[in-house]
């Protein structure tokens, strides 16, 4: 079997906005200290997307006040928000 190539998309727009709300509400490391950062990405949310689909983690201590707020804004622009820790949809 050949390599499997990873394909690199922009982010469709409803993943724009859904990252430029959530990093609204919760700043990027490199919009805030390493206290007040919740998201655990390489690079930045939008940029660790592709297309259809943003995958992140974020700090644990976070995830009560999070998770809820993520699903709501992802649904209200059409998104589906799946939690694989818990293996199930929000």
């Amino acid at each position: 079997m050949g390599e499997m190539e990873e394909t690199h998309r922009p982010a469709s727009p409803a993943i724009k906005e859904l990252a430029a709300e959530l990093v609204t509400r919760w700043p990027e490391l490199g919009e805030a200290g390493d206290e007040e950062c919740s998201w655990l990405v390489g690079g930045s949310l939008i940029e660790d997307s592709s297309g259809a689909i943003i995958y992140f983690g974020m700090r644990s201590d976070r995830m009560d006040e999070a998770v809820p707020f993520i699903a709501e804004v992802a649904s209200r622009r059409g998104l589906v928000c799946y939690d694989p820790q818990e293996e199930a949809l929000r």
